[in-house]
């Protein structure tokens, strides 16, 4: 099995277990215009690339408050 920071993409499930979230609000995350996610078909994956640097960027914006 690849680890998960081995794959490109990730699922809802991984987002909530790297994030240390709720499903819900992972799911809500990839409804956002600005978070890395797509679909295929039913399935909704999220860049892992994309993630980390969303995620910098989040870090970013607590500064600008």
């Amino acid at each position: 099995l690849v680890s998960i920071m081995e794959r490109l993409t990730l699922n809802i499930k991984d987002l909530q277990e790297m994030l240390n979230i709720s499903y819900v609000t992972a799911y809500n995350l990839t409804l956002r215009k600005d978070f890395p996610s797509f679909r295929i078909g039913r399935r909704i994956l999220i860049n892992r690339e994309g993630l980390e640097r969303w995620l910098k960027e989040q870090e970013g914006k607590k500064d600008d408050n």
